[in-house]
């Protein structure tokens, strides 16, 4: 995170890298959503790496907006809440996609794979498929993972595309180191001499 503050303090302001970030982040859950089992290794390499391009570059940002919006003597107060809610929706999003994936996965292998139970596909896990499934339904089953972990994907293409809007409202505020009295006061005489030739 020092890394992140150090960069933003030079650039001034924390909102560009909040828009840039989550824009980039919906990208790169879109783009995960066009990953089929055939897809190369340099395909969702490169898709990781937009991916995390995007979340590293928005992923601090409340906390640098927090420390930058409220009083010194109140950021240890502040910081509670904000580690509780991002704890929570950690546990909260990670419940919501499994949901969203063993319920497709439910629709998808009956009709991607006629021949197989789904329920024994999906109590053996992803690690197993290979070991409960024969190889003519094998394709079927492994396209119903596919199409299943790219409904997830949509979500989060959602949640970023939240992100960004919301993200609008943690406002414009420069964030550079305030220069000293001395300083300050020498750049006010520099005004004063500009006002008066």
């Amino acid at each position: 995170m020092n890394t992140d503050i150090s960069t933003v303090q030079k650039f001034g302001y924390y909102l560009p890298f909040v828009v840039a970030g989550t824009s980039i982040t919906a990208i790169g859950y879109g783009l995960f959503s066009i990953l089929e089992p055939s897809s190369s290794t340099a395909h969702w390499v490169g898709f990781e790496v937009v991916f995390g391009l995007g979340a590293g570059c928005a992923g601090a940002m409340a906390f640098i907006a927090m420390q930058s919006a409220i009083p010194a003597a109140q950021i240890s107060v502040a910081m509670g809440p904000l580690l509780f809610i991002q704890n929570l929706g950690g546990a909260v999003w990670l419940t919501i996609p499994q949901i969203i994936f063993s319920s497709s996965l439910r629709s998808t292998i009956p009709h991607y794979a006629p021949d197989v139970d789904a329920r024994t596909v999906i109590a053996a896990g992803a690690n197993s498929v290979r070991e409960v499934v024969s190889g003519t339904d094998l394709p079927g089953v492994l396209k119903a993972y596919n199409v299943s972990i790219n409904r997830v994907m949509y979500m989060g293409v959602g949640i970023a595309c939240a992100a960004f809007v919301c993200g609008w409202w943690m406002g414009w505020k420069n964030v550079r180191p305030k220069k000293t009295e001395d300083g300050e006061q020498g750049h006010k005489n520099e005004k004063a001499d500009e006002v008066a030739v």
